[in-house]
């Protein structure tokens, strides 16, 4: 992606910002009406979206999923606060700058910036979860916070009875208790907290025109607790929620309350292998996994599909395909390939063709739905001209990777469902909805009645 476009993509994630800050400039946001906007967040909008995340008809999850959030929380404050202990006296400064320090590294912006980013990761069900990890953070920064600022503890019980932590808190005992308020209650909730996000990031564009943004910048000691707080804390969190045993979506949560999450879009339909070079500056030179869009896998919670390509990835140390045996009609849409079996259920891949002709076919086993690269592949990106339908196809950079490196391939576990066609997102619709531990004895039974009337 040229500059240009990351700077666009940059201009439509900072739009939002953008209009505050200029709202200020303009006297339109700053000063009194900030501290208006700022309550009524505080106090409106943001607890309506809170409640709203347990009343807007989606399941609750069980009690036990709940708990487990909780106990993600502990060790993502437990983290915090060891960094804000250890790192204030490395930076040096007055005791007011150190305080400010550890309030940093202690308490991510969670309400304002956390919470659209879970949604715009994870989807609208993740708010849910992220209210539930943010609770401590509620309750904390307005006991221990002050602490950490002032050196002095100043406490009152006003501010543990703030909106946004009786609606978390409440929010939590709906949850445990598995209680929803009426629909029609959830959805005014819903809607009125959908404003949040948006106001919010205002907010902080009109707060950004008021500081000095050029001394800030040129500070080394803000550069070294952004790396700490970007880099280094989501870095260590991860491998010990993982140690854990943590649900991945909780962990993603986690993970990215702390982080920053960067994307880019294709802006034209120019084919895997372009998508996949989009993300070039990114990447950097490290090994990373492509999860392809249109293929969901369904396999057993503890050995995900892509875990098993990057137990491979490590075993061999060469770039890893997640492939599956497919007919001869189907073989024809997607990728052929040559393999060599190196152990059970993984193979040596010497050679793959994408969208063979039928005289072309070199197996029965295709790519579907996951694989892990190297680096190396970016140049032979680069360097690949369009292949099937003059799009630009990872299979054909991929197919040098294999001649050249060499690659391996799993038949990994799992079922994979493909979402590029109706029929297929039918069958994963029925046949996930009927092991659903919640629903899927009511639905099998609406199967077997509705199958009686086919005849």
């Amino acid at each position: 992606m040229s500059f240009w476009d990351t700077l666009a993509e940059m201009l439509v994630l900072l739009f939002a910002i953008l209009c505050g800050f200029a709202a200020n400039r303009l006297g339109i946001l700053g000063g009194q009406v900030d501290r208006k906007i700022s309550k009524l967040l505080l106090n409106i909008t943001m607890p309506a979206m809170i409640l709203g995340a347990v009343g807007s008809g989606e399941a609750l999850p069980e009690p036990a999923v709940v708990l487990d959030v909780l106990k993600t929380a502990l060790v993502f404050y437990g983290l915090e606060f060891a960094f804000a202990l250890a790192v204030p006296p490395l930076l040096g400064g007055t005791p007011g700058q150190k305080g400010v320090w550890r309030y940093t590294l202690a308490f991510p912006n969670v309400g304002f910036i956390g919470y659209p980013v879970a949604v715009a990761l994870f989807g609208p069900g993740a708010l849910f979860y992220a209210v539930i990890l943010v609770l401590p953070f509620n309750l904390l920064s307005f006991t221990l916070g002050p602490l950490m600022l002032t050196g002095a503890k100043r406490f009152s019980l006003r501010h543990m009875l703030s909106p946004c932590i009786l609606a978390a808190a409440l929010a939590l005992v709906l949850a445990l208790a598995g209680l929803q308020p009426p629909a029609v209650a959830g959805e005014a909730l819903e809607f009125v907290g959908s404003v949040t996000v948006p106001l919010s990031l205002m907010f902080v564009g009109s707060l950004l025109a008021g500081l000095p943004l050029g001394r800030m910048l040129a500070s080394p000691r803000l550069w070294l607790l952004t790396a700490v707080r970007l880099l280094v804390m989501p870095v260590a969190l991860c491998p010990i929620l993982g140690l854990l045993g943590t649900e991945r979506l909780i962990l993603g949560i986690a993970v990215t309350q702390m982080a920053n999450i960067q994307y880019v879009r294709q802006q034209e339909a120019k084919g895997l292998g372009h998508a996949v070079l989009c993300a070039k500056s990114f990447v950097g030179n490290d090994p990373f996994a492509v999860l392809y869009g249109d293929d969901v896998i369904i396999s057993p919670p503890d050995q995900p599909a892509i875990g098993q390509l990057c137990q491979a990835y490590d075993r061999y140390g060469l770039g890893v395909v997640g492939m599956k045996e497919v007919t001869p009609e189907q073989i024809v849409k997607y990728s052929s390939l040559a393999v060599e079996p190196l152990e059970d259920r993984v193979y040596k891949v010497t050679d793959m063709v994408e969208k063979p002709a039928p005289d072309k076919i070199l197996s029965l086993y295709s790519i579907l739905g996951r694989c892990i690269l190297p680096a190396e592949v970016f140049s032979i990106l680069e360097s690949t001209p369009p292949g099937a339908g003059g799009e630009l196809q990872l299979t054909d950079a991929m197919r040098a990777l294999a001649r050249t490196q060499g690659m391996t391939g799993v038949d990994y576990i799992g079922k994979r469902y493909d979402m590029g066609n109706k029929l297929g997102v039918l069958e994963a619709i029925v046949e996930v909805g009927a092991a659903h531990p919640e629903i899927g004895e009511g639905f099998k039974a609406y199967l077997r009645e509705f199958c009686r009337t086919l005849g």
